[in-house]
Parts: structure tokens; sequence; C-alpha cells
């Protein structure tokens, strides 16, 4: 499974949870480790994630800034997993608490669907989100 985490999100909790994870098979990259310009526009690389297929990302964007970023969110070749609201808020530690609690759920999630976009509660529930 690959995951691609957003530019809204640390890039030190993607790698961590990279060398967490490299053993179950999982890959794990963040926005600025895959594209020399971290300023690239969400359905650019909302679009190339969907054309190379396989991707599940991991944002705190709502994703509802355009019709193109909106549609290409709802790609049926992409699992997207959107943090709850005021996740990017929360301290880093507190963030990387919740993210190592939930990603059993979230990788079994992923393995399990494809195409879907789902909410990431802090406590514990995964659910369908509608951008």
């Amino acid at each position: 499974m690959k995951f691609f985490f957003d530019n809204n999100l640390s890039p030190d909790l993607a790698r961590g949870l990279q060398e967490l994870r490299q053993s179950f098979g999982e890959t794990i990259v963040h926005l600025r480790d895959k594209y020399d310009d971290a300023s690239v526009a969400d359905a650019t690389w909302l679009s190339d994630l969907a054309d190379d297929g396989g991707w599940s990302v991991i944002s705190g964007d709502r994703f509802k800034k355009n019709t193109a970023e909106r549609n290409a969110v709802r790609s049926p070749k992409l699992n997207v997993f959107i943090m709850a609201k005021g996740f990017v808020k929360k301290r880093s530690w507190d963030r990387t608490k919740i993210m190592v609690a939930q990603w059993e759920d979230i990788a079994k999630t992923a393995s399990a669907t494809q195409g879907g976009v789902y909410e990431v509660r802090t406590r514990g529930k995964i659910i369908p989100y509608q951008p």
C-alpha cells in the first residue's frame, strides 16, 4: 500500500510512519519528498496519484477550493483520508499520537476499499466524508 501525505501535514510525521510501517509493506511519502515544488496545485498531484494508481491520500484539507480539486478527490482510483477538523491545529506531539493510534484502521480501510473519501475522527472512528 502507498500513502501520500498532503503538504498541510508534517513531513516528519510521514517519514516517522514510513520507518515504523515499511516492514508491513507500506510506502509513506510526503508531498515535499515527491515534488520539487511544494506549491504544486492539489488538483495536479491528486490527478498524478490517481494516474499512478494504488495511492491513499492523508490530508488535513477539506478539498473545497475548486471544482477540479473536488473532482480529483472523488477519483475511483484514490482513497482519501481527511483528518478531523482541528487536527492540524493540535500540537505536533498530539498529532503524532492521534495518527499512530489511528494508523491501523486507516491502513485496514485503505486495503479494503478503493475510491472512497473518509474522515478520520480523533477518537476512533473513520467515517465516509462528502467534500
